[in-house]
This record gives structure tokens, sequence and C-alpha cells, in this order.
């Protein structure tokens, strides 16, 4: 019995016998990189879709905290302009206010408690240069035996902040101040006065800092006009105003107040005017939380406060950015690389 391979017979048979089972074991050796690189491809595209949908839900978060601390700085403000409407209606009503009229009015507003951040509600009075030595007398025959307008010099127009409370040691510093001496103080009155609005000031020092804690502040004025004199021009207003009530803010209390609890997960810098320099910063809020490495997000907004144009910085620290699985895509890829080299091998 012949049990020999046909093919053993021909030559050529044999030949193309070995070529065929060659070919055969080179599609062999293919298939597991073909099936390699498919694993690969695979694992790419899981890593990206894991890196974006991440990406998503923390940017996504990033911006509804900076939407929230924004409301939450805008409705303060437009709460603390209302309270001005409110005092100027005092004036309104009554024509003339004496202090203990205003004080009564102050208390009753409870600053403390429902109006965090105020450093004080006052009266500015406008004194013609003829009526200085006059209004001097009036003032001290109140009690104020020192009683002055500051700073002193021949000028134009006077003015003097008469009311303020809460009437303590900080805010006696400004009693007698002429804020119409100081440039931007000036423009911000000049605005209110011209428009009957709330103006806020552009970035000032207030007069009631002191060496310790020195705070970036503003203020916000609402003009007074003479009980039941015409306000419909510009040059109506110019010649019925007898003065300003004003809310002073030293920035970080204000900021205290509107953020109590104060948020770690954002660096927020808040900015005068409509653009970013470091003259024009008035707070930043938890300083240094990103120095260590550069915030994964950030974003730049301007808002309008009462004709005042503030631009907030936001930047993201590594408490926000650690509700999120970063690593997660880093994961899938170690996991999709071994188990691809482990199929291979």
């Amino acid at each position: 019995m012949n049990n020999s391979n046909p093919n053993d017979k021909d030559p050529q048979n044999r030949v193309d016998y070995l070529q065929q089972l060659a070919a055969q074991r080179g599609r062999l050796r293919i298939l597991p990189w073909l099936v390699l690189l498919l694993f690969l491809a695979v694992t790419l595209v899981a890593v990206e879709f894991s890196k974006r949908a991440i990406d998503r839900e923390a940017r996504e978060y990033f911006q509804y905290r900076t939407r929230d601390a924004t409301e939450r700085i805008l409705s303060r403000i437009h709460l603390y302009e209302e309270s001005l409407k409110g005092a100027r209606s005092l004036f309104d009503a009554e024509g003339q206010v004496n202090r203990a009229q205003f004080r009564s009015y102050v208390s009753g507003l409870q600053l403390k408690n429902d109006y965090p951040g105020i450093q004080g509600l006052g009266f500015s009075l406008i004194i013609p240069p003829a009526r200085l030595a006059e209004h001097l007398q009036a003032i001290r025959a109140q009690g104020f035996p020192e009683y002055r307008v500051y700073p002193a010099g021949e000028r134009p127009l006077y003015t003097s902040i008469i009311y303020l409370e809460p009437f303590d040691w900080r805010n006696q510093r400004a009693f007698g101040f002429d804020m119409y001496s100081e440039p931007i103080r000036h423009k911000a009155m000049d605005a209110a006065r011209d428009t009957g609005n709330a103006q806020i000031s552009g970035k000032v020092v207030l007069v009631q800092e002191t060496q310790k804690d020195i705070q970036a502040g503003f203020l916000m004025y609402i003009p007074v006009y003479r009980r039941n004199a015409p306000l419909n021009t510009v040059d109506q207003r110019r010649s019925n105003i007898v003065g300003w009530v004003y809310e002073a803010f030293r920035m970080g209390d204000l900021m205290n107040g509107v953020f109590v609890n104060r948020p770690e997960e954002l660096v927020l810098q808040i900015y005068d005017g409509g653009s970013v320099r470091r003259d024009s910063m008035m707070l930043e809020l938890n300083p240094g939380r990103t120095e260590a490495v550069s915030p994964r997000y950030w974003k730049v907004q301007s808002i309008s406060l009462a004709g005042q144009d503030w631009t907030l910085h936001f930047s993201s620290t590594p408490e926000l950015e650690s509700r999120f699985k970063f690593y997660q895509p880093y994961g899938i890829a170690i996991i999709g690389l071994l188990g691809s080299v482990l199929f291979l091998a």
C-alpha cells in the first residue's frame, strides 16, 4: 500500500503546495497585528470620548459656578441701589431731613443684617462758597465744635458729608469730607446728577481707611433735588440739586457678604473698568489657589452696574477640578494597551 503524498510524484505540484502553505501562514501572521490595530483604534476612540465627556461636564459646572457668582454680585448691587432710592424718598417726603431723622431711617434698615458689606450710608450736601462760613457754624452748633470741610482750599463749589451712619469711629473719619474735590468721585457725582439715576464711582481708597487692612473701595450715588422742582432736562437737574445720598463700600467686606461661604472652587478677580490691569484690580477672592498649577478653565466677563463697568476674571482651582475624573482616560488607555498586547501575545 502506497501512503506517499501524490504531490511527491510531481515536483511542480509540490512547489505549488508549499507556496500555498507559506501564503496561508503569512496571512495567519498578519491577522494578530490587524486585530492589534483594531484594539488600539477602539482604545483611542474610547479615550477621546471619555476625555471629551469629562471636559464637557467640568466646563458646564465651571460655567454654572461663574454664572452663580455673577448673579450674586448683580443682585446684591441692585439691592443696595434700591436701599439708596429709599433714602432719597425720605428727602423727597420730608424736604429737609435732620440728623435724628436720618439716623432713625438708617437704623431701621439694619445694615449689618440685611445689607452686609455697606461701610456706611450717608448724605453729602452742596455748599456754595458764599455760605461756607454759615454752614460751618450751623454744624458746629449741633455738637461738633471741631467740624470742618476738608480738604482745605478755595473751590468754586463745596460739598460735605454731613450725615453718615453708622457713625462709628471709622465713618467719623469721613465726616466733613468734600467728595466733589476728588476727580473719580466728582465724575460719578456729576453723572448721577445729570441722569437722576444711581451711579457707581471708579476704584478709590475710602477716607475711612487706616494704615491696616487697606481695601479698594467705591461709592454709589443717587442725587437729591429740591422738592417738587422740575427735573425734565439736564439743566433743570443741575439747577435743582441739593446733594447726594450715597453708600460707601470696602470691596473685601462687600464680597465677603456676597459670598458668605467663600467658595474655594473659583478664583475671582474684579477689575474696575473694561480691561484687566493690575492697577485696576479691586479684589481677588481666594488668591494663590492657582499659583502651583495653571487653571484648567478661565473666563473673562464684563458687567455693568449702575453706570460703571467691572471686569470679572474667573479661574478654576484644584478643588473644582478634583470633582471630576480627569484621570479616567489614562486608565482606559492603559487597560486598552495591556489588553491589546496580551491578545497579540
